[in-house]
């Protein structure tokens, strides 16, 4: 088991939902969902975030982690490709947020603006451009949630 599969039960059970009633809010098989519990499979990010809000946390409290973490190196938002960014393994969730943060801050950029930047240089889709929105706000939830 992993911290986020043991939190996801965690959470679904302090809220009395059972396994079936978040598969079918999540559009998801009860087979997908179990599996996301018991750490046999993860999550897309888009299927991570919804989960977030269903559950009423952060993505960052289901990886057992936080946008400031310090026990990793930051890395420059040019370390990930974007044009595949619903490929983007669940476990480097976290440091794409870090570098969402430190984009911010290097540059005082903008979310719109970090948003259309992306999405030029990276000819992002309507499906990745909405994925990406989702990020960059979660992102900015959670940095607020840590003051």
């Amino acid at each position: 088991m992993s911290i986020f599969s043991d939190r996801l039960a965690e959470l679904r059970k302090k809220r009395g939902l059972t396994q079936q009633q978040i598969a079918d809010e999540l559009n998801v098989n009860r087979v997908t969902y179990t599996n996301w519990e018991k750490g046999n499979r993860e999550p897309s990010f888009e299927k991570l975030l919804l989960l977030a809000k269903y559950l009423e946390t952060t993505t960052d409290d289901l990886l057992g982690r936080s946008v400031l973490s310090i026990d990793t190196v930051p890395l420059p938002i040019t370390s990930f490709d974007f044009s595949q960014i619903e490929n983007i393994p669940l476990e480097q969730y976290p440091n794409l947020k870090q570098a969402i943060v430190l984009e911010y801050m290097r540059h005082g950029t903008r979310s719109t603006q970090l948003l259309q930047e992306i999405t030029k240089k990276y000819h992002l889709n309507k499906q990745q451009i909405k994925l990406l929105k989702e990020i960059i706000e979660d992102t900015k939830s959670a940095f607020v949630n840590e003051f």
